[in-house]
């Protein structure tokens, strides 16, 4: 939750076009709700042709989100083995967001842009399940 009482919500679709087409395989989802009455304030879906997941969220109390999730696929970077964790940051401020014609949207603005991403790993299996902030 921000300190605007509104709440997100993060995960996977597939084979759906949740927020955006879908990209071929499991695509993640971050979406941000009314604290008020749960309306879709906006939606992002993104991934790869692989598999794509966030797990796990956190807002500071400026408005900065992060996530933390994986991917078996090149997402931010060159897959390191069988699954890479993601972090991202996106930037606190909204910017206007108009979907592309064609492209299913249930809200006007998109998400905040992204400020950096990181895909990590090992020859084996990671994952993000959680992201905190230290104010």
């Amino acid at each position: 939750m921000d300190t605007n009482g509104d709440v997100y919500a993060v995960g996977s679709t597939y084979p759906g076009s949740l927020y955006e087409t879908n990209a071929g395989g499991r695509d993640y989802f971050v979406a941000k709700h009314s604290g008020s009455d749960g309306s879709l304030l906006w939606g992002h879906q993104g991934g790869t042709i692989s598999q794509e997941n966030v797990y796990a969220v956190a807002v500071s109390s400026g408005g900065v989100l992060y996530t933390a999730g994986q991917t078996t696929g090149s997402l931010y970077g060159t897959n390191a083995g069988a699954e890479d964790y993601t972090v991202v940051k996106y930037a606190g401020s909204l910017p206007a967001y108009v979907a592309p014609s064609g492209e299913p949207t249930a809200a006007a603005i998109g998400p905040p842009p992204s400020v950096w991403e990181v895909q990590d790993g090992t020859s084996s299996t990671d994952s993000g399940r959680a992201v905190a902030i230290d104010s």
